[in-house]
């Protein structure tokens, strides 16, 4: 697969933290009508902050909320975002939450203790704190990335496998072109988070967190790298 990114539009202006990002938007729409038949609620590296959980929290709190698994892994949660969540789980939300994702967040060493200490109140609840999502499959490799471009200032490197590209994963994935370049045009000047498998020392497989941002810069595309 070539280059990715041609020349695309200037990106328009900066969404505010408190617009809901679009798989939040659906998820609260399935809570609402249908909250019997939401069992799974998958969340995972969909740009969450800490100001976009009251509303999840809400629908949460519906009396015939039915669900068991909330996936919230790889997201801009904080301490007091956690804090938030943890209160509102242990005081009765979501009250057939069987599983509970919490990685790859930027939480303190003070924020992971809030998740395990979920187990006090709800002795039922797994707390999964581990820095990965589940099931993750590689959707392309990273090639060349060229000195000064966007990936390179994002910290991508050669031979890192792309696993999450903004809420984009494996099962909805259909090809570079197909998937990843109408992201990338669509979001140029904002920043898209990216979740990379890199090996890192001793071959210990790792997965990251990075923060790309597709502009024009003085190479082609509006990364400057090849995937494929």
């Amino acid at each position: 697969e070539g280059e990715e990114g041609e020349e695309g539009e200037e990106g328009e202006e900066e969404e505010g933290e408190d617009k809901l990002p679009p798989a939040l938007e659906a998820a609260l729409r399935g809570l609402r009508q249908e909250p019997e038949a939401q069992r799974e609620v998958c969340l995972a590296n969909c740009s969450l902050r800490d100001s976009h959980l009251e509303p999840l929290i809400q629908a949460l709190h519906h009396s015939r909320c039915a669900v068991e698994t909330l996936d919230l892994a790889f997201n801009r949660l904080s301490d007091a975002g956690v804090h938030v969540l943890c209160r509102a789980v242990a005081s009765g939300c979501a009250m057939e939450l069987s599983s509970l994702r919490l990685g790859g967040n930027k939480l303190s060493p003070a924020g992971l203790a809030l998740g395990q200490s979920l187990k006090q109140s709800r002795p039922d609840l797994l707390v999964d704190l581990k820095p990965q999502l589940k099931d993750a499959r590689s959707m392309c490799t990273v090639g060349n990335v060229y000195p000064g471009s966007p990936a390179a200032t994002a910290g991508l490197r050669t031979g890192d496998s792309i696993i999450a590209f903004g809420p984009l994963l494996h099962a909805g994935f259909r090809g570079v072109s197909e998937s990843i370049v109408p992201a990338v045009k669509a979001s140029v000047g904002r920043p898209i988070d990216v979740v990379v498998v890199r090996m890192g020392e001793g071959a210990q497989v790792q997965q990251l967190a990075l923060t790309l941002t597709p502009q024009t810069w003085s190479g082609g595309g509006l990364l400057g790298c090849i995937l494929k």
